[in-house]
């Protein structure tokens, strides 16, 4: 009740909440450059993996930001995939 009739009168003064902003690392960018010929055969492989591009973080650029054209290029790349089998499909079916 006093809390309501000081702020009626102007007595107190309400701080307002700031929202903390997500402070990253300078050094800590994703680079996929690291993970090129790291690669292990566990029992069962008969094949080695198959090679992935390297992707490298612009400084300034956001994890999100990254992350997203990493799927981007990934999805363009599986489209074309994709698009090359229907092709081969319909010329051994013509």
């Amino acid at each position: 009740m006093k809390i309501n009739q000081a702020l009626k009168d102007g007595t107190v003064q309400v701080k307002k909440r700031r929202r903390r902003k997500n402070k990253k690392q300078k050094d800590g960018l994703i680079n996929t450059k690291d993970l090129v010929g790291k690669d292990i055969m566990l029992p069962g492989m008969t094949r080695e993996d198959k090679p992935i591009p390297s992707f490298v973080q612009e400084p300034g650029e956001t994890d999100s930001h990254f992350l997203h054209r990493i799927d981007q290029a990934c999805h363009v790349s599986f489209c074309l995939v994709l698009k090359l089998a229907m092709y081969i499909h319909c010329l051994c079916n013509c």
